[in-house]
This record gives structure tokens, sequence and C-alpha cells, in this order.
């Protein structure tokens, strides 16, 4: 529970730290190669943690061994890095364009579509609490929109 309280807490703080980078009038496609530059750079540093290495070292193994899995997680993973970039763009426009808070309220729906897009490929179960969850979401979302 305290990883989940610790990501909200980034995740909030992450779009006013964005905004601020964005009000230096560096270029939006600058800023995601920058911001992606620092972020690989831990995640480097991350691999000298405890057994991080050796775990990373043995799931390139396993992937090596299994070419039909080594071709579909490179497929994943290129579509990831795809949908990330692109999805990482927008959310600088968006930032960049509009009041730090209505874009990231407007943003922060994607529990919703996750949820929906889980049920529809994973045939995960929607909860009569998670789709209450949703109708609220997508109230408050037309509220912000009609707002402004």
């Amino acid at each position: 529970m305290i990883s989940h309280i610790l990501t909200a807490v980034s995740f909030g703080i992450i779009p006013i730290l964005y905004k601020y980078l964005l009000l230096t009038n560096i270029n939006i496609i600058s800023l995601l190669i920058f911001c992606k530059i620092i972020i690989a750079i831990f995640c480097i540093l991350l691999l000298s943690i405890g057994d991080n290495l050796k775990n990373f070292n043995k799931d390139i193994n396993y992937l090596l061994k299994n070419k039909e899995m080594f071709l579909y997680f490179i497929l994943i993973i290129i579509l990831t890095g795809f949908v990330y970039v692109f999805g990482q763009y927008w959310y600088f426009s968006a930032l960049n364009n509009n009041k730090t808070n209505i874009s990231t309220a407007i943003i922060a729906c994607y529990p919703a579509i996750t949820l929906i897009l889980s049920y529809l490929y994973f045939n995960e179960t929607i909860t009569y609490y998670q789709l209450l969850g949703i109708i609220f979401i997508f109230t408050g979302l037309f509220l912000i929109i009609k707002e402004n």
C-alpha cells in the first residue's frame, strides 16, 4: 500500500516539475529527450542495487533462449515505446498550452481507460464499485471540460 501512495505522490509532483521545465521555453521534443536520458541513467544506476543486475542478466538469457517469446517481447516493447513517446509528447503539449491543474485532471482519467481495456483484452472483471468509479471519472471529466 505504501508503494501505491508513493506512486500517487510522485505522479502528483511530476506535472509541476514538467511545467517548470516547459516554462524555460525548451522545445517539447528536446525536453522529452533530456528527460528520457536522465531516466535511462537512473535505470542503469538501479542495476547496481541488490540483485537487479543478476536478475536482468537472467531475463536476457531467458529471452535469448526463447525466440518466440523474444520476438513477442520485442514487439510489445516497440509498441509500448511508441505509445509512451507520443503519450509523453501530447502530455507535454497539454501542459505547455493549458493550466497544469486542468490538464492533469483531464489526463488523470487514464485509470478508467486502463480498466476498460483490461476488461476487453484480459477478461478482467469490472466490479460495481469500479463501474461507479468510471462513471464518476467521466462525470468529473465532463464538468472540467464544460467549465473551461
